[in-house]
């Protein structure tokens, strides 16, 4: 089942398919939850075991947290000593790791992402230009899986941002991360344009223009830009794969790409 959600603003037109709705069916409401709901909610996740080996219960009883507070969590307020809760990094992580599974992207991240302006982004003659470095960087070295913070990591939200003049038009387009594999495949939750899975950012991109002038029945091309990755948004990181490439090779300066 998919949501489809059309915002216009008065700078330029944009687009938005999110097809993705959360996996529980208690998440509807988070906000409102109580602590029986979070515990429960817990359980279900890591069991039993898990809240009584850490405390969990009685620890967010005693600083009466609810469903607001607890979707406010953050690795440094669970792990903080001293603090309200002083958990180890480990179930701290596993903990977040719920919470960002509960959080409502049609809310704090669309907000946050219409903070953002893709009008500074460079002419595509500039792009070719100062891309080829972060090329060096593959995608699945930006891939962390499941249990870090840094870079990309499974169940990330990415959005494709991008305006054509053609149709004085900004494509977006979200989708949700399942896996990127060794040889950099890209596997995300829901289809796009039928499909699943993308060799790379590029295969991506030219699916979603596709899947845009199917849906909107335009005659137009819409060419990609083949620096996708310049317009492909971890929205956890508020960056563009660009950036996060960028920082990548900062952090590991003598890094290359995979074979």
């Amino acid at each position: 089942m998919g949501i489809e959600i059309n915002i216009y603003q008065s700078r330029k037109w944009i687009f938005i398919f999110i097809f993705e709705t959360m996996s529980s069916s208690l998440s509807t409401n988070v906000k409102g939850w109580s602590l029986e709901n979070i515990i429960a909610h817990i359980k279900k996740e890591k069991g039993a075991s898990f809240i009584e080996e850490n405390e969990i219960k009685t620890k967010f009883g005693k600083q009466k947290v609810n469903g607001m507070s607890f979707l406010r969590l953050t690795e440094e307020k669970l792990t903080r000593d001293p603090g309200p809760f002083k958990l180890l990094y480990g179930p701290a992580e596993e903990i977040m790791q719920i919470v960002e599974k509960l959080k409502d992207p049609t809310e704090d991240l669309i907000n946050e992402f219409g903070k953002m302006s893709t009008s500074d982004v460079p002419e595509e003659s500039d792009i070719s230009r100062i891309a080829g470095e972060s090329a060096k960087i593959s995608l699945h070295q930006l891939y962390t899986g499941q249990y870090t913070d840094r870079y990309i990591k499974e169940d990330d939200l990415l959005c494709y941002e991008k305006y054509f003049k053609s149709i004085n038009l900004t494509v977006t387009r979200w989708c949700k991360i399942k896996e990127i594999d060794n040889k950099g495949k890209i596997i995300v939750v829901s289809s796009i344009n039928n499909k699943d899975t993308f060799d790379s950012l590029n295969d991506l991109e030219s699916s979603i223009l596709e899947e845009y002038k199917l849906y909107n029945n335009l005659d137009q091309s819409l060419p990609g830009s083949k620096k996708a990755h310049v317009y492909t948004f971890v929205m956890r990181k508020l960056g563009s794969v660009f950036d996060l490439r960028k920082k990548y090779l900062k952090e590991h300066p003598t890094a290359r790409k995979e074979d």
